[in-house]
């Protein structure tokens, strides 16, 4: 699905693929928020635009989000930031997920999340 700055269509997007792979509430809710934080950085530092993809495999969501920016510099995923209201989104992203990746290359950059489902989920 590709996004622009119209944020909720990529909550709706996300909410109704989770329903179709049989995702449980409680894991919808943790993935749309994450996908929501990243969706938002692509908006507002990758260049308005991106794109989402999800796929259910082995347990697990795995879903990535890509944007035409180009990340300078490493990233290692520092604590959570001292300014009171912004820079905390992929901070709590890395809490919420239990691998994040993030890849940047001519195109574009891509942060892959990777979040294992619940049990009840699974089945």
């Amino acid at each position: 699905m590709y996004f622009d700055s119209d944020l909720s269509k990529v909550r709706t997007f996300v909410t109704a693929q989770a329903a179709t792979l049989g995702i449980s509430d409680d894991d919808t809710e943790l993935l749309v928020f994450a996908v929501n934080e990243v969706a938002t950085n692509a908006v507002q530092h990758g260049g308005g635009t991106g794109e989402i993809r999800l796929h259910r495999h082995e347990g697990k969501i795995i879903c990535d989000i890509g944007d035409p920016g180009h990340l300078t510099g490493g990233f290692t995923g520092p604590p959570p930031p001292t300014e009171p209201h912004h820079g905390r989104g992929l901070w709590i992203v890395r809490q919420l997920c239990d691998l994040v990746e993030i890849h940047t290359h001519r195109p574009g950059t891509v942060v892959r999340l990777h979040l294992t489902l619940t049990s009840a989920a699974q089945s």
